[in-house]
């Protein structure tokens, strides 16, 4: 722009000097007027003609460049495509994540972006068009983008992939937190041809990660020493930076006289000046019936208020356009105040937003709490300063060697029996004895110093006394004395200690919570040798509760420090969980002591618990890991992935963690050749997932799952030992006897009167088998079971790997009678053209897209894509992962109605199946109704 600018002021110029310097040589040189005109007209023809060439070759030149920029894009993006067309899988990446997935090109100005996928325009809010040639730096906050930019070229320039977290924006103008990794791609000449980047937004794990460290931090405030204001005035400010909005804490006294705001860096500080100890009229009532609930509200829809007008003006011209506001209440429910958050949009603001704004309230409540209890303690002190003789503080005056020269008559009020400052310090204990003689000492040396503390006990009760003390001169005598002030603060200090057990203890047992107890297993393992450490999970508490009072489960819960106790007394307890419990013992050294233990707490634990008129027994599972230098992190991830451990074993079980147990600790080669030997040892089990159908509320079927129950390394997930199963192609017998034995089960369940539909997984190694066919006809001869029982399960990637194979293999089960699913489906990369060819009945949802399914809005989507597809095409939809009663009711409301998950049943053995069921029946169907 600024060189067009100087090209036309040039050109400007020129013309104006040629025409004035030409005319007036002509006039020079010719005195003849029509000669004169000649001339003139001949210039101004070849003025003309010179600057229509230098026109032309400019726009030409213009042209050529543009035309050549655009060609080395459009080259640039045939790269690309041949690149993504070239890997089939690699491009399905790229436009099926979520993440946002940008593509640059380096090797021009400004690192235009060439690319970009879905997931980009979904978290950004810009389509493709409208960033494709751009910059990225239009989504970052400007006064953080040169740093950015100086790390990202930095990467660039050591062919290193950077990782950086940002605070971008959307297009709509709201922020969100993101990480950024940016891949440099090179081609085989080593030349930098791309740069790859991965943008995944992680705002709602970010404002909760950053609420937990503020609430932290508010409270550490509180317990400080640090004016109760600033710490308001701080923790507004802390609000501000965690949610990107305005924030401010009206105060209302507790006779609703006054009014006392806090704001944040953002709020002009002429609201803060106006409305500080504004007076409290009637005409306020409307605004204190605003703070008694919770809602938003439009600025510019209460700037007409006759008293508050005013305020909300200044807010809208700062640019704020709505604001939220929260009630901050005290036990009782009464309004100390309201906690306002102010938006630069107009639209609401989001659930997660609104959650952390109202645990924002609940915490500042205490901060209001203990402002108002300081104020109270202010007020003392000036009435002190009033009527000292009346007051509970004790006065006392001594002078440089301790004789006393005043004291207050409060001191009756602590010791009885003295007059002077010795005799005080005789009725203290010696530690506090000392502590006030040394401070003394130092005030005679200085003239002021910061308070202390001294415990002290009347009567079997302990007190602390807040002693303040000043060197003050006495004019009159003209020397120096002291003036110390005895404050009885048992009250406030009993009040951190509550607030203490609030941050540290659980409020049932007051046992230690699982945070307090990481500090404490760290300080143990920097201070001793052998520790170990047991943790416990009860699987009954809430049945017990159920069957006995909610007494019961709390009476289980508040027992089991001491039983544990009587067993291990050195042992630190801790409640890590709604029914788990950790402990830490430094007297165990070795697995042999540690293994006693864990089978004397097993069995006390297992012992009759008696409640009231009842007793009952209760089943419990331990996890424990012996101290071998590990962290504390370590060490508790062992025990818990023991604890996991023995669950797989059943109830009342434990185990010892081992280095075995680490993931991947069994050599591949070991388990092929332990695999080897697996089906003649008898070591493989049929466990089975009920399937729900909520429209009859029936088990209507189950699914039968392969376990590995090895001799030494115990129970081997599925997922370590089937793809070795597939390559060696054992898959092929494990999955004949796999089939047998279901069918041996159904057929017993159909002489025990119940009938179910039961669903097994089919390798494709197995229909690539010849034979699989006749084994199937086969097996189902001998043992009689019928195939509409049955339902073999097969992975949308199979059926899509060999077209002709997979059509021919269910056409002839379909014969046979059996009925075919597609398992995990979404996740790979099947046409819907060709899922019509199958003759398809069932279609899985892969747990994947049900997890998330309440938080994330792109899998609540494509369920509801799939189950309203699979009803079109009269297919039945089984959703895999349903692990609670909010994932139920969801997926009820999307139509689908038959479910599979952890929420009404884990794996189980067969003997436990039909227990499970009954359970199922009588807790399930009623709670997801």
């Amino acid at each position: 722009m600024k060189a067009a600018v100087k090209i036309s002021v040039v050109y400007l110029l020129v013309g104006l000097l040629w025409i004035i310097f030409s005319d007036r040589l002509l006039e020079l040189i010719f005195t003849n007027n029509n000669t004169i005109s000649l001339f003139q007209t001949t210039k101004g023809f070849f003025y003309v003609f010179l600057t229509t060439l230098l026109i032309f070759f400019m726009v030409r030149l213009l042209v050529k460049r543009h035309q050549q920029e655009t060609l080395n894009r459009i080259n640039k993006e045939k790269e690309l495509i041949t690149l993504l067309n070239e890997n089939d899988q690699f491009r399905h990446l790229f436009e099926q994540s979520t993440a946002g997935m940008v593509i640059t090109d380096p090797n021009k100005k400004d690192n235009p972006i060439i690319y970009v996928n879905e997931g980009f325009e979904q978290i950004t809010g810009y389509t493709t068009e409208e960033v494709i040639g751009g910059n990225c730096s239009f989504l970052s906050d400007q006064r953080d983008l040169s740093n950015n930019i100086s790390e990202i070229n930095q990467a660039l320039e050591n062919q290193e992939t950077v990782k950086m977290e940002l605070k971008n924006y959307r297009k709509d103008g709201t922020f969100y937190w993101a990480v950024l990794k940016i891949s440099p791609i090179f081609n085989t000449h080593n030349e930098l041809t791309c740069c790859v980047g991965v943008l995944e937004d992680i705002t709602e794990k970010k404002i909760k990660t950053d609420f937990m460290e503020n609430q932290l931090k508010i409270a550490k405030e509180m317990l400080s020493p640090n004016n109760i204001r600033d710490t308001i005035k701080k923790s507004c400010q802390m609000v501000e930076d965690h949610l990107n909005m305005g924030c401010m804490i009206l105060r209302i006294d507790e006779k609703r006289q006054t009014y006392e705001l806090f704001g944040s860096n953002s709020i002009p500080i002429a609201i803060i000046n106006k409305i500080y100890e504004r007076a409290y009229n009637e005409r306020s009532q409307v605004y204190l019936k605003m703070l008694s609930n919770s809602g938003s509200y439009e600025l510019k829809d209460m700037m007409e208020h006759e008293v508050y007008g005013f305020y909300w003006r200044l807010l809208y011209e700062e640019g704020f356009r709505s604001f939220n506001v929260k009630p901050i209440l005290n036990e009782e429910g009464q309004v100390l105040g309201g906690f306002f958050v102010f938006s630069k949009q107009n639209e609401n603001v989001e659930s997660i937003m609104l959650q952390t704004i109202e645990n924002y309230a609940s915490i500042l409540s205490i901060s209001l709490k203990h402002m108002d209890y300081l104020k109270e303690i202010e007020q003392s002190e000036r009435n002190y300063r009033l009527i000292a003789d009346n007051t509970k503080d004790m006065i006392c005056v001594i002078d440089s060697d301790l004789n006393t020269e005043y004291i207050s008559p409060s001191y009756e009020l602590y010791f009885e029996g003295f007059s002077s400052f010795n005799d005080l310090i005789n009725a203290l204990p010696a530690t506090s004895q000392l502590r006030l003689i040394g401070y003394v000492n130092q005030l005679i040396k200085e003239y002021e110093l910061h308070r202390i503390e001294l415990p002290f006990d009347i009567d079997q009760q302990t007190y602390q006394l807040e002693v303040d003390g000043k060197q003050i001169y006495d004019s009159e005598e003209g020397k120096n004395k002291i003036l110390l002030v005895f404050r009885d603060i048992t009250e406030r200090k009993c009040y951190e200690v509550s607030l203490n057990r609030v941050l540290y203890y659980d409020s049932l047992t007051n046992l230690p919570n699982r945070y307090y107890f990481k500090q404490l297993l760290e300080d143990m393992i920097s201070n001793y040798d052998q520790l170990a450490l047991l943790v416990l999970d009860f699987d009954q508490i809430k049945e017990i509760s159920n069957t006995f009072g909610q007494g019961a489960g709390e009476y289980l819960l508040n027992n089991v420090a001491d039983r544990i106790k009587n067993l291990i007394p050195d042992a630190t307890i801790a409640r890590t969980g709604e029914e788990q419990f950790s402990i830490v013992s430094k007297q165990i050294n070795d697995k042999y002591e540690l293994e006693k233990k864990v089978k004397q707490v097993l069995a006390e634990m297992n012992t009759f618990w008696h409640y009231q008129a009842h007793q009952f027994v209760t089943t419990v599972n331990i996890g424990a890991a012996l101290f071998n230098d590990q962290t504390a992190d370590t060490i508790i991830l062992q025990a818990e992935l023991a604890l996991k451990e023995s669950f797989k074993q059943g109830k009342q079980r434990y185990y010892i963690y081992k280095d075995a147990m680490k993931e991947g600790n069994i050599s591949s080669l070991s388990l092929q050749n332990e695999l080897y030997h697996a089906l003649d040892k008898d070591q493989f089990e049929i466990w089975y997932q009920p399937q729900i159908d909520t429209v009859s509320s029936k088990v209507e079927g189950m699914e039968a799952l392969i376990r590995w129950n090895h001799d030494t390394f115990g129970i081997i997930s599925p997922s370590q030992f089937i793809p070795i199963a597939e390559e060696t192609r054992w898959i092929i017998p494990i999955g004949t006897w796999v089939i047998r034995q279901v069918c041996q089960d159904l057929v017993t369940w159909l002489r025990e009167g119940l009938s179910y539909k039961v669903s097994l997984n089919i390798s494709y190694v197995q229909m690539e088998d010849e034979m699989f066919l006749t084994k199937v006809k086969e097996i189902l001869e001998e043992t009689g079971c019928p195939p509409h029982l049955l339902v073999f399960e097969i992975t949308e990637n199979m059926l899509m790997k060999d077209l002709a194979l997979s059509l021919n293999v269910i056409n002839e089960l379909k014969i046979l009678g059996i009925e075919i699913a597609v398992d995990d489906f979404g996740v790979g990369y099947s046409s819907l053209s060709y899922l019509k060819q199958f003759k398809l009945d069932c279609l899985k949802i892969d747990r994947s897209f049900v997890t998330h399914i309440h938080k994330d809005i792109n899998d609540y989507a494509i369920v509801q894509a799939v189950t309203e597809m699979s009803q079109s095409m009269g297919l039945k939809v089984i959703a895999e992962g349903v692990e609670s009663i909010e994932h139920v009711h969801l997926l009820q409301r999307l139509g689908c109605e038959h479910f599979q998950g952890y929420w009404y049943s884990k794996p189980v053995r067969k003997e436990l199946l039909p227990e499970k069921i009954q359970t199922i029946h009588r807790e399930k169907f009623i709670s997801s109704q």
